[in-house]
């Protein structure tokens, strides 16, 4: 079953959806917040606020918010997107995405936090309190 197929069900209120979700997503969410919070138990009450939030979203959003965001990205200049797609959609480090743009990673740092900015600007009248 594929993502859309797990977001869709999730949405009906199937648990075992939701657990599919988590257990595909959970390792990021955690280095992320972990990265973000140098501690592990807060890293992980971090995540474990991030998927409440995540599925109570999925159960509640808007039907055209995917394809804002989606116009949102593409908006973005084209070397602010390839950094966010890579960094934020792939998982490449700054290191890797300098190496495979030719650029310096205080670029491709510098181009992700721009590229995060527009978005919470183009983004906030959906998202209101993520974005803040």
């Amino acid at each position: 079953m594929d993502e859309s197929q797990l977001i869709a069900r999730v949405r009906a209120g199937d648990s075992a959806a939701e657990r599919a979700l988590y257990d595909a997503h959970v390792d990021r969410v955690y280095r992320l917040a972990f990265r973000l919070a140098g501690d592990d138990a807060l890293a992980q009450d971090f995540t474990q606020e991030t998927f409440i939030r995540a599925f109570d979203r999925l159960r509640h959003a808007e039907p055209d918010l995917k394809a804002r965001l989606k116009q949102a990205i593409d908006d973005l200049p084209e070397g602010y997107r390839t950094v966010f797609l890579m960094h934020d959609v792939e998982g490449y480090t700054h290191e890797e995405i300098g190496v495979a743009l030719g650029v310096e990673t205080g670029t491709s740092k510098a181009q992700l936090s721009r590229a995060r900015a527009k978005l919470r600007v183009a983004l906030s009248d959906f998202a209101g309190e993520w974005v803040q």
